[in-house]
């Protein structure tokens, strides 16, 4: 939590929540009791009223006074509860191009909106700014857990932390890694400066949250292109030292794939980019994921790695979305 007394909450009415991917449950008449530190308690069914919910306080240890009063708060009949939903991918530092592609293409897009947006965050009121609509509008839609692309810059990215924990949602919080394919004015200056970066992202979210109970970084190769193989292969023993998860693109369009062919050679796919160094396992996140092969799914699926499917145009990748899901031998809420 972020450090903010609450009070002991009990939550009465229906509630409805996704299983699995094939199962929906609808609970009616049912109560999430919820602690003062935000943790849930106990979920009961059959509890028809608040004097229902009150019959459990003692089997929970819990008293009701003046000065520390229990808040019920009950759904409407047209009303229901459901579980926060939880962004596997999501660029916080895009917030203000959201819409904005045209009949550009993905490369090109970068340079021309994506690059000189980012890097006009490197003045801390700018990103502050950015950063505060992010979280609030994401909050605000029912978006309790993140996991946040942010930029190549320390400070914007450390901020980034800082308010999403003041403002109690559950993030992970990327640096981008990037020292190659990338204007000058925003790359890394090479692939030692870029995991001293990182670390020291890594360092802040431990000051500030040191069980990383709310807010965890994660380590971020931008995309195979804009990381060099010295990068890669730092990153991966530095997710083998720590055990942090990680979040990185696959295969959004074909051009990207043809460039990582280019780039690459040696590697029989994108996905063995990540695989050779280290970057693909349990606790990689793969975004888009628009155009793998066979063969990557197949990779994908022993490695455990989850894939968070943001398909770029829907005719390419909307029907693809049983077989991303197919692929992912875990889910990527897992690695939170």
């Amino acid at each position: 939590m972020s450090g903010k007394v609450v009070e002991k909450t009990v939550y009465l009415g229906t509630f409805a929540h996704s299983k699995s991917l094939k199962e929906l449950e609808i609970a009616h008449d049912a109560a999430i009791f919820v602690d003062e530190n935000g943790k849930i308690a106990a979920v009961e069914r059959g509890v028809a009223d608040e004097a229902a919910a009150k019959s459990f306080f003692p089997q929970l240890n819990w008293s009701e006074s003046q000065e520390k009063p229990i808040q019920i708060v009950k759904s409407k009949e047209e009303q229901f509860f459901f579980p926060g939903f939880i962004d596997t991918h999501i660029h916080a530092s895009q917030y203000p191009n959201a819409g904005i592609f045209g009949k550009s293409t993905l490369l090109d897009w970068l340079n021309t909106y994506t690059f000189p947006l980012e890097a006009s965050l490197s003045a801390l009121p700018t990103a502050q700014r950015v950063y505060a609509r992010c979280i609030a509008r994401t909050l605000s839609h029912g978006t309790t857990t993140a996991a946040y692309y942010a930029t190549i810059s320390v400070p914007a990215t450390n901020l980034l932390a800082d308010l999403c924990l003041a403002a109690g949602q559950r993030a992970l919080i990327g640096r981008c890694c990037m020292d190659s394919l990338a204007p000058d004015y925003y790359r890394d200056a090479g692939p030692d400066e870029s995991i001293a970066d990182t670390k020291a992202t890594i360092a802040h979210i431990a000051s500030i949250d040191p069980t990383h109970a709310l807010v965890k970084p994660i380590i971020t190769p931008r995309f195979a292109p804009s990381c060099s193989r010295k990068l890669l292969t730092g990153l991966g023993e530095l997710q083998k030292e720590t055990g942090l998860p990680v979040q990185t693109h696959i295969s959004e369009n074909k051009r990207e794939i043809d460039l990582v062919a280019e780039l690459f050679p040696e590697a029989k796919s994108y996905a063995e980019v990540y695989d050779t160094h280290g970057l693909l396992g349990p606790k990689t996140v793969l975004a888009h994921a628009v155009h793998i092969t066979d063969e990557e799914r197949a990779l994908i699926k022993k490695r455990g790695a989850g894939i968070s499917h943001c398909p770029c145009r829907p005719g390419d990748g909307c029907e693809r979305w049983v077989l991303a899901v197919g692929a992912g031998g875990g889910e990527a809420g897992a690695v939170v």
